[in-house]
């Protein structure tokens, strides 16, 4: 999904997003060992508690102070290379080093940069810079306009980037959505500045320590006396926890709080930890605002697949969609968008395989069979793909995958026998269906190996999507459907090529460059390794 087409979008998702998205590496390239995160004029300092607690794997170039996850040059190599147990960055996740203070060209600069900073002039190479596609630091004014990430209309002038600084912690949790669609001055950037109730109240229950260390004393007491005529609690008196409980079984004022938070709900993680330790006063409050519920109903699922993993084929696909109508509607709750619902994203994508793996392949002839699988049939490779692509904690992976297979494999079974018993039965057909592509004139051929039947559909999805016209089709492919056999007979050519074994292995050879013996004996029916090309 792309996150700046969401409505409630804020610039701390879409930076954080920007930062995750820059730690990864095409298919076939290393991942970095770490992402350096170059700010020479610090701009972004404002944004960094809400920032660290978003991203647990974010570390910063200071003082030491590692409770912070702060601290020198020398101190961010050992977190980089895992070499402090305690501090090291969960498995699988690329560190990212915000270095304020620091520009990318005082490290390209080598050598001649400061000595406190030489411990991170290599990872440049093994690791990533986040930058702009020009090659500049991201500042905050560039993050704003560009497409590349939220493209807003603002006023270059220096009252507008004035404003826009000052503004900016706010700005860090506000949607952006409705700063869309026309040209942002210095105004617009003050309005956000001025004193929201709800806002302030959200920030103070999620950081009630540091926001009262930003109030001075006039503005403290106007904040307790908008609680206390709003909201009805003293911040003083009841404190976080009864705003937590306030909010969970309150109406009125508290519908807006609750609108507030469920909109933007990364800006105030404190939050989530009131609302997990509130208990609803009567059974007519909204599960959907109880994290417990949904903590819950995870581990209810998890169990529940597990068990199901036993079952029968036909009795799994019955279980799993039964859970998925259970499961459903938790993956538009709030703590879905805040990663508390992993395991009913991963039941979308098994729904889908249960439903299709019921069937097997059907027809009466192989290319009856084939039509069935280029219609419907690879949707279920598709689904377990999908399956497996969550992104979810090791354990879960490793559940999912047990009930992958538990559906997957009597589908490809079942389909696979009833092909090889078509195949056998007239092999004939089987020989015409096999073809090559003809060379039209004009037409730049391509063989993409590995382009399976559900990755093109895939492709052709997208390609769609952005407006283009794609004529998807499909033929058998040869047997066996390796490299050295499948692009010869796949190609313009084909009917000059045919097979030849040396080692087991199968490689082609043009019509009449084989030496005696060397041609192959048909295919045998029995499996053998005695194949020919078709």
């Amino acid at each position: 999904m792309n996150l700046l087409a969401s409505g409630s979008v804020t610039l701390l998702d879409a930076l954080t997003a920007s930062l995750i998205t820059a730690t990864r590496s095409p298919e076939g390239v290393a991942d970095p060992v770490a992402l350096l995160w170059t700010d020479a004029d610090g701009q972004w300092r404002p944004l960094l508690s809400a920032l660290q607690k978003a991203c647990a794997h974010l570390y910063v170039l200071g003082d030491y102070a590692p409770a912070r996850r702060t601290g020198p040059a020398i101190w961010l190599k050992c977190v980089v290379d895992r070499t402090l147990p305690d501090l090291a960055p969960p498995p699988g996740t690329v560190p990212i080093l915000y270095l304020p203070g620091v520009s990318r060209q005082e490290l390209r600069a080598g050598g001649d940069c400061p000595d406190l900073l030489h411990p991170l002039i290599e990872l440049q190479y093994r690791g990533a810079v986040w930058h702009q596609k020009n090659g500049r630091d991201w500042t905050v004014e560039a993050f704003m306009t560009s497409e590349a990430a939220l493209g807003l209309d603002l006023s270059l002038d220096m009252r507008t980037r004035e404003a826009l600084m000052r503004a900016l912690p706010v700005l860090a949790t506000e949607p952006i959505a409705p700063l869309r669609g026309r040209r942002l001055d210095a105004d617009d950037f003050d309005r956000l500045s001025v004193g929201d109730p709800v806002r302030d109240l959200l920030g103070w229950m999620s950081e009630p320590e540091a926001f009262q260390a930003r109030c001075d004393t006039a503005r403290w007491e106007a904040f307790r006396n908008i609680c206390t005529r709003e909201f009805g609690f003293d911040p003083d008196k009841d404190g976080p926890a009864r705003a937590g409980d306030l909010m969970l079984n309150g109406n009125g004022k508290w519908e807006d709080v609750w609108r507030r938070f469920r909109d933007a709900p990364r800006g105030y993680p404190g939050v989530t930890e009131l609302l997990r330790h509130a208990r609803p006063r009567d059974l007519l409050v909204d599960r959907a605002r109880q994290p417990q519920v949904n903590d819950e109903q995870e581990a209810q699922l998890r169990y529940a697949l597990e068990a199901a993993v036993a079952m029968p084929h036909e009795k799994l696909c019955a279980r799993v969609l039964e859970l998925e109508s259970e499961n459903r509607d938790r993956r538009s709750w709030v703590w879905s968008d805040l990663g508390y619902s992993m395991m009913a994203h991963a039941l979308e994508p098994l729904a889908r395989l249960a439903t299709l793996a019921r069937s097997a392949l059907g027809g009466v002839s192989l290319a009856a069979m084939a039509a069935d699988y280029a219609t419907d049939g690879w949707r279920c490779d598709r689904a377990a793909l999908d399956a497996m692509n969550q992104s979810k904690s090791p354990a879960d992976n490793a559940l999912v995958a047990k009930v992958v297979r538990a559906l997957y494999a009597p589908w490809l079974d079942k389909s696979a026998r009833k092909f090889q018993e078509l195949a056998a039965q007239n092999e004939a057909e089987y020989r015409r269906l096999v073809s090559g592509v003809k060379a039209e004139p004009e037409t730049c051929l391509v063989f993409a190996d590995g382009l399976r039947f559900d990755v093109a559909g895939m492709l052709q999805e997208r390609l769609e999507q952005r407006g283009l016209r794609v004529k998807l089709g499909h033929r058998l492919a040869p047997f066996p459907t390796v490299t050295a056999t499948a692009k010869p007979i796949a190609s313009p050519a084909h009917a000059a090529c045919e097979g030849r074994r040396i080692g087991g292995g199968f490689q082609p050879c043009p019509f009449g460059q084989q030496t005696a013996g060397e041609r192959l004996a048909p295919a045998r029916r029995d499996g053998s390794s005695r194949c020919r090309d078709p």
